[in-house]
């Protein structure tokens, strides 16, 4: 409803409308006509076709509601105009003629000159009596009459006797109904469009585009020759002819330019496609077969290979950006008292392909207590000689001289078994005066345990080890952390050592070289008559002697020792999983593509790992599976999916790059 100020201010611009002439734009008669028309067919009002395949409409299909509240509308700012059902019927009626179709509403930008240089021709011709439209068993003559300059019926007027009588157009009303009519008002409005929707794209069919864009062709045989469709990757361009006295050619654009330069040929959804294939590591090349198996537009590798090329220098900001925050993250954790603390990190490598044939090696060092990724070293083949086994070591010592750069203090380091990390842990340690320790990852010790035990328990009369494969490995662990907390590696060893006597089903002893100060097992006492749920292993058998093998085996006693304290490489490992979405093994990538999707892929993890600690990606579900062995089950969890924020800065970094002096597509890119 209008407020008393709206109220005056429509009668003063209607008064003086009607003292110069002046009517309704095109594009105000084209939207009036479709909600009218939209009100009708919702209400169950029918159109009718006649043989020349024009349609029109019956007067007895204008609902009376829809004139009643026309006429309330009108009242606002005249009260001295009622509206019948014979004025609506021809007024839409000639919109028909005009702009509708079998295919749907056509519709003439305010833009097109011609369109309303025509119209307004018609809005100056004389005024003829309106006249009732064709029934359907008339359907073959055309009564059309333009609703331009139509009579108003006015109060009080002859014509007019039904309408002030009490009548379907008559602007009297019930006041006791206007609640009810503003609440059906109400369920016919329609909810506001999502603004996300607005800088959205979809896949829209050529001829469907061609059926929207019909631009003033109603009466033309020769649409297809007046028309025409182009592309330029993902954008659709069509190249159409104007109707009217003065024809010509103008273009319409499926996507915004990336400036309102008029020599501006980059578009907006083109530099999107490239820069969100390039950030999530999507191949153009799989892209492209993808599209092309149902025709879908998009940009060539030409194209991408040309933006990748200059989103380079946007990807190494925003990295560098991200990983200043990650260090900072770190510190934080480390600060005791306001004293720094030395970081324990873990460190491992990986090829880009299988065998001794790879191009490039990545070391990546892991926070063992944030679990947040710090930093990897590439290294190419041609940097060690063609040799690559070298690479990994070279990137291992550039990866410790880069940590004192940075000014970054590290007490440990945990790896896998690779002697490689243990002598350039000495020379570094040596060269700088410094004592980082170096520890084996614990998981690699469990797992080579596992594999010896199962392996064992194949044999004759020693079938029963496979029952304790899994407790042994549990054990592992304990005693890892009980020698932690004493700092002494020969407390691991002497409390793993323990598990001799304790698959025997002895769990007190004297003093023996295998378990030195230890004498009895860690767990509560255990009744005579408790169930164990295993099979005992006694001392002396065949299965207790084959076990003791395995376990007292000098290598392994000497790496239990120096098992991390602090955790494994785990994380390492999942970074790992990340880069071949990134960087896949065995596919060929040039060399200076590939360092950037490794630094995408700790963008991507850290994005990940940032939100776990924030709480903001939570355990959804959780589901048990087997994996390698049919005994075992693992445990897989469903986490919440997050945004990768760090995408859209790239997006925005590169069109920053390529709009220096402008700002406007950054805001609206910051808007969306």
């Amino acid at each position: 409803m209008f407020s008393s100020v709206a109220q005056e201010l429509l009668q003063l611009y209607f008064a003086s409308f009607k003292q110069t002439q002046k009517f309704l734009c095109v594009t105000h008669f084209i939207n009036t006509a479709q909600s009218l028309l939209s009100e009708i067919t919702l209400n169950g009002g029918r159109l009718c076709r006649r043989r020349d395949e024009t349609y029109y409409l019956d007067a007895q299909e204008i609902p009376a509601e829809l004139l009643h509240n026309l006429n309330i509308a009108i009242n606002f700012f005249a009260d001295d105009i009622a509206v019948s059902s014979v004025e609506v019927n021809n007024y839409l009626n000639f919109y028909m003629k005009r702009f509708f179709s079998s295919k749907g509403y056509w519709t003439v930008p305010p833009s097109h000159q011609e369109a309303v240089a025509e119209l307004e021709a018609i809005m100056e011709e004389p005024s003829e009596e309106a006249v009732e439209p064709a029934t359907p068993g008339r359907a073959h003559e055309n009564v059309e009459e333009s609703p331009f300059n139509t009579p108003l019926l006015k109060k009080g007027d002859s014509t007019s006797s039904k309408a002030t009588t009490g009548s379907l157009y008559s602007p009297g009303k019930d006041e006791s109904s206007d609640s009810e009519d503003d609440e059906e008002d109400d369920q016919l409005l329609l909810k506001e469009t999502d603004p996300h929707l607005l800088d959205a794209y979809f896949l829209v069919q050529g001829k469907k585009l061609l059926e929207l864009l019909q631009i003033n062709m109603s009466g033309s045989e020769n649409n297809a020759k007046r028309m025409r469709l182009m592309r330029k990757a993902s954008c659709p361009i069509i190249i159409y002819v104007t109707e009217g006295p003065r024809p010509e050619k103008k273009r319409w654009e499926g996507q915004d330019k990336l400036s309102a330069r008029k020599n501006d040929k980059q578009f907006v959804g083109n530099i999107l496609t490239c820069t969100a294939a390039v950030t999530t590591g999507v191949r153009m090349n799989k892209l492209i077969q993808w599209a092309g198996e149902f025709g879908l537009a998009i940009p060539s590798q030409s194209t991408f290979n040309r933006i990748f090329y200059e989103m380079r220098p946007s990807i190494n900001t925003v990295y560098q950006k991200h990983q200043d925050n990650t260090l900072q993250r770190i510190k934080a954790a480390y600060e005791r008292e306001g004293e720094p603390t030395p970081w324990d990190i873990a460190v491992d490598g990986a090829y880009d392909s299988r065998g001794f044939s790879a191009e490039f090696c990545k070391v990546l060092a892991v926070d063992m207590k944030t679990k947040l990724c710090i930093h990897t070293e590439v290294v190419e083949r041609r940097q060690t000689g063609g040799k690559s086994g070298l690479m990994e070591k070279l990137g291992f010592h550039n990866m410790l001289r880069w940590f004192r750069s940075q000014r970054i203090p590290i007490r440990s380091v945990s790896t896998d078994r690779n002697l490689m990390y243990q002598k350039e842990i000495g020379e570094y340690n040596t060269e700088f005066g410094e004592n980082v320790r170096w520890y084996l990852d614990p998981w690699h010790l469990a797992r080579r345990l596992e594999k010896q035990l199962r392996a064992a328990s194949m044999r004759s009369q020693c079938e029963c080890i496979r029952d304790w494969a899994d407790d042994l490995k549990t054990h592992l662990y304990t005693a890892i952390k009980e020698g932690a907390e004493a700092g002494s590696g020969d407390r691991i060893k002497h409390v793993f050592n323990s598990c001799l006597k304790h698959v025997a089903d002895v769990h007190e002893w004297t003093e023996d070289s295998n378990t030195g100060p230890v004498k009895k097992c860690l767990h509560k006492p255990i009744a005579p008559n408790e169930e164990r749920g295993k099979r005992t292993i006694s001392t002396g058998s065949v299965a207790h002697e084959k076990l003791k093998e395995i376990v007292l085996q000098s290598t392994f006693q000497n790496d239990i020792m120096i098992a991390s304290p602090y955790g494994g490489t785990s994380q390492c490992e999942t970074k790992n999983s990340v880069d071949r979405l990134y960087c896949p093994k065995e596919l060929f990538l040039p060399r200076t593509t590939y360092p950037l999707y490794v630094k995408m892929a700790t963008l991507h993890l850290n994005a990940l790992r940032e939100a776990e600690l924030n709480g903001e990606r939570v355990v959804e579900s959780r589901t048990r599976i087997k994996r390698k062995f049919k005994e075992r089950t693992s445990e897989l969890k469903k986490k919440t999916p997050i945004q990768h924020l760090w995408r859209k800065e790239v997006h925005l970094s590169y069109v920053s790059t390529k709009l220096p002096r402008q700002t406007s597509y950054g805001e609206m890119m910051d808007t969306t």
